[in-house]
C-alpha cells in the first residue's frame, strides 16, 4: 500500500481516501476486470468530491456488503480514539499487521492514556 503514492492518478484523488479503495479492490477482487476499470477510470478522471465519492460508491459495489475479505476485515466508523492510535508515537506495537486508515484524527488526550 504504501508504494500506491507513486500511483495516484493527476485528478482529484483524496489522497489516502482514493488510494485505499483501489488497493483494496485490486487486492480483494483482483478478477473484476471491466467492473475494476470502470471504478478506476472514475477515479482517473475526478474533479472533485462528487467524483470521488461515485468512485468510492463503484468500488464498495465491487466489494459487496459484507466488512470481512479473508484475513481482510473493514471496522466501523468510531467517534472513540482506538488504542492503537495512543500507542501509535511508542516503539511498541501490539500487532504491526492490523492497518488502521485514517485512525488519528487528534491527538490523545492525556486522560485517554
Amino acid at each position: 500500500y504504501a508504494d500506491f503514492e507513486f500511483r495516484l492518478p493527476k485528478s482529484f484523488h483524496g489522497t489516502d481516501n482514493g488510494a485505499i479503495h483501489a488497493y483494496l479492490a485490486e487486492f480483494i477482487v483482483p478478477t473484476a476486470g471491466v467492473d475494476l476499470a470502470i471504478c478506476l477510470w472514475i477515479y482517473n478522471n475526478s474533479k472533485g468530491y462528487d467524483d470521488l465519492f461515485a468512485y468510492e460508491a463503484c468500488i464498495r459495489d465491487l466489494l459487496g456488503n459484507g466488512p470481512s475479505f479473508g484475513k481482510i476485515k473493514i471496522l466501523p466508523k468510531s467517534n472513540r480514539v482506538p488504542n492503537m492510535c495512543i500507542r501509535q508515537s511508542h516503539p511498541f506495537r501490539p500487532d504491526p499487521h492490523i492497518f488502521l486508515h485514517h485512525h488519528c484524527q487528534r491527538p490523545a488526550k492525556i486522560s485517554e492514556i
